[in-house]
Parts: structure tokens; sequence; C-alpha cells
């Protein structure tokens, strides 16, 4: 309504879909815009409801892009072939997030908070009479409000006898889908204008809902609710320059399942201003990528393997963008070994979980630059990395380089080691005949492509190092080795 009342003076004419319109309100609005007559119409769902052929569509919006399923977001692509879209949503969905990252749709982040905006205190744990009645109680007292989510219709009522229980001087009211639309927009009109304290709902809060008074969320059953329905909830308060807090109840702490555990511990860690992408990506780590080519999955993704599906997807992606792709280096990964233990020990990260998650993504990192920010992310989540760590990170960085030169296999031990190349290395051979006359005391050339090393490394440092140089010596923009005898 006020986005309508901002339009009216500069002659723009807006149009509205939802039920809470009369259907022959809807039916009217529907036609005014495929005649023309309407230049921005602003819908719910409702808008899937009849044959929309705009004749002039040029631009969709879909605002809450997670609250809408495959089949609702490509029927509403059908309005118009190939119109431009955009995609706004505090928390993608994981299948959304990975085409982002994977080149397939443009990605745009807004992370800056509003001037004044403050972290929500965010907590989770059992129901407590006494820490959520004082909760309560807090929120009268400082004259704010209070979102009490329920995951079901089912159970609203109880809850809400329970809350009167809790703060018997405070107003309680119930809102849900299966009211009547008269009864719910009265409810949600007297919330928002502050005539009652306490609102008792389901999730349907979490929908574009700014109630600046209300500064205290409660989420009963919070581990039925996904990480970004929860971010959303969690949006609906500290809308304004107070302190918030949002308490996250569950039945049981031992007895949860691994994912909801995650994501509460999730909510927990991530609680500043404009979080949500951080959010996202976790929730991408935890469910996958989901489904990217329609309804049911495509392909042969289980055969390949998610790493590599990922890795020959951002190939194709590139390679039709006229990019440098992927495609043009080896296929196959280097493999540098140094005869020690490189590995994420059990006693830095004792979650067999987060210990799978974390290998998987080192092993989908591209480069060394990647590498080393999940070398920086460990270090913040998870405290120092201890020697193995650091030496699994060393290893994954030089092996990335190695690629890059056309090596398969570089293996050093404390006595000596190889190097094999792949047939279409790019590596200038002349470089590394010079290397070899450079030094014939450590370096010999042998058939079909390797180079023989000679020396002592007795410990994993001195062979990381050595490998490092080594790999240096052999870029292309490495200066020209020189052989002593022709000086």
């Amino acid at each position: 309504e006020t986005f309508l009342e901002r339009c009216a003076p500069f002659g723009v004419r807006v149009g509205m879909l939802s039920r809470l319109r009369g259907e022959r309100e809807r039916a009217a609005t529907r036609e005014a815009f495929v005649r023309g007559e309407i230049d921005i119409l602003i819908a719910t769902h409702a808008v899937l409801g009849g044959e929309l052929r705009p004749p002039r569509l040029g631009l969709l919006v879909i605002d809450e892009e997670q609250q809408f399923g495959v089949r609702q977001k490509e029927a509403l692509r059908r309005l118009k072939a190939e119109v431009h879209t955009l995609l706004l949503t505090a928390t993608p969905i994981p299948r959304t997030l990975h085409m982002a990252l994977g080149g397939l749709v443009d990605l745009s982040l807004l992370a800056t908070p509003p001037p004044g905006r403050l972290a929500v205190v965010t907590s989770h744990g059992l129901w407590d009479d006494g820490l959520l009645g004082e909760a309560l109680e807090r929120e009268h007292r400082r004259g704010g409000q209070v979102y009490i989510v329920h995951p079901t219709v089912e159970g609203i009522d109880a809850l809400a006898r329970r809350v009167r229980a809790l703060a018997p001087g405070l107003e309680v009211r119930t809102a849900h889908g299966e009211m009547p639309v008269r009864h719910l927009e009265t409810t949600m009109e007297d919330f928002y204008h502050g005539r009652f304290p306490v609102l008792v709902s389901t999730k349907i809060v979490g929908h574009g809902l700014d109630v600046p008074n209300a500064n205290t969320l409660i989420v009963n059953h919070a581990h039925r609710f996904g990480l970004g329905e929860l971010h959303q909830l969690r949006g609906r308060v500290g809308r304004s320059r107070h302190r918030a807090f949002a308490y996250l109840v569950v039945p049981t702490l031992g007895g949860l399942p691994a994912d909801a555990r995650v994501r509460l511990e999730a909510l927990t860690n991530h609680q500043d201003p404009g979080s949500g992408f951080l959010l996202a990506v976790q929730d991408l780590e935890i469910r996958g990528a989901g489904r990217l080519l329609g309804e049911e999955q495509s392909g042969v993704i289980d055969d390949l393997g998610f790493g590599l599906y990922s890795e020959i997807l951002e190939r194709t992606v590139r390679r039709l963008g006229g990019a440098d792709a992927p495609a043009d280096l080896p296929e196959t990964e280097a493999e540098v070994e140094i005869h020690a233990s490189a590995l994420l020990p059990e006693a830095y990260l004792p979650d067999v979980g987060l210990r799978l998650l974390a290998y998987r993504r080192l092993s989908a990192a591209r480069d060394e630059r990647e590498i080393a920010a999940l070398g920086e992310e460990f270090r913040d989540r998870f405290g120092p990395l201890p020697p193995e760590a650091r030496r699994l990170l060393d290893v994954l960085r030089l092996a990335r380089r190695a690629r890059r030169l056309g090596i398969r296999r570089l293996d050093l031990h404390p006595r000596g080691g190889s190097v094999e190349f792949l047939p279409s290395t790019p590596l200038d051979p002349a470089r590394l005949v010079a290397l070899v006359s450079a030094e014939p005391e450590r370096y010999r050339l042998e058939p079909p492509a390797r180079l023989r090393l000679r020396g002592s490394w007795p410990d994993a440092d001195a062979r990381t190092t050595f490998v490092e140089e080594l790999l240096g010596r052999l870029s292309p923009d490495a200066p020209t080795v020189r052989d002593p005898a022709h000086a």
C-alpha cells in the first residue's frame, strides 16, 4: 500500500494481486495487466492462479526467492520468454546459491546494515518458563512487542495458553494461514499498530512484516525449521535502534539430529546484520546443491560425484562465456607426495561431519588463493592449525601449482624423488634442460617424461620448501636457468 501511494504522483499505474483481494477485483487486475494498462504488478503466489501474457513485460522481480519452489519459478518465467529476472533474498536456497557460485546467474551482495542497526542476540536451548517469562516481562517493560513462532497450526492454541500462564497480565493473540482472511488481516494490523504485545503464530510472520516495535522473538521447536527460515524469522526483530533478542527453543539438546545442531550453532555464531550470505553458504554445505536441472536430477551426477560435476559445470560455463576455461588445463589433478602426515587431525576437528565437509571444500578449491582463504576460516572457527593441517594446506596449494605446469605426480622423500610430466605439459623443454645442465648432481632427465631428484631433505618442512622452490623455478614467469659452463 505504501508503494502504491509513492508511485501515484509520478503517473505510474500499479496493481496488486493477493488472496486478501476479492475475486472480482483480482480478475479485473489480471485483465488490466494483460491489456497493458498496469505498469507494475505487485503480487503474491496469486499471480500463478491464471495465465498472464502481458504484451511488454521487461522485468520480473522475485522477492523472498526462498519461498518459491521450482515449479512456481518456472511458471513465473513462462510469463514471457527471456525476461530479465532479479531474485531478492536474505538467504538464497542452496540450489540458487550454487547456480550463482557456478556462474549460471550473476550474484550481487548487499552486506551493509542500515545505520544504527544492532545485531540480534541469538541463543538456543530448552524451554525454560523462568527465562522466557522474564523475556516477555522485559520486553513489555520497555514498551516492545514479542513474536512467538510455532512450526505448525496444530498446537498454536495450546502454546498461546502456555504463554498466557507465563505472563498473565499481557494480551496474547494468535495468527496462522488457516484463519479467515479478514480475521487474520485485522490481527496483523492490530499488532502492527501496537494494540497488543504478544503474537503467537506460524512462520507466516517471516514474510516481509516490518514492525519496528517488535524486538523479542521466541521460536518453539526451532529444530523443525530450515536455516534460511530461522534467519528470516530472526530478521523480523531488531528493525529499530533497540537491542533485540531471539530464543531458539528445542525439546532436547542431546537427541537432536546432527544437521539440526549445525543449523542452530550457525545461527548462534552468525548474529551480525548482513550475515545471511554466510548462513546461505553454510546451508549449501549442509544440504548440498539440490537439483539444478528441473524438478528431478538430470544426468549421472551420482556416478560423477558432486565435486567433479561442479568442475565440469564451471568449465562449460566459462567456455560458453568465452573465458579461458579450466578445460584448457589437464583433466587430472596433480599428485604431490612429501611422505609426511598431511591431514585434519581428529583432535582438531572431532565432529566427523565437519571434518568431511572441510575435506570436501579443500578438494573443491580452485587455486592457492581459495586454499589460503579456507585456512584463515579454519583458524577463525577452530583455532590455530596443527602441523598436520598446515602441511595439508601446503600440499594442496603445491598440487594446484603443479597442475598448471602439467605435472602428473611429484614424489619427494628424505633421500630423493621424481617429477612425472603429462604429455600435454605447457612447460618449455629448454627450461628443463637448462635446469638439469645447471645442477646435474641434483637433477637428471629420464624417459619418457620424468625428472629424477637427488638430495637430502630429512624433515617435512625442508621437503615442502624444496618443492615450492622447484615449482617456482619451473614456472614460465621465473628467470631462465643458465648453465654455468656457458655463462
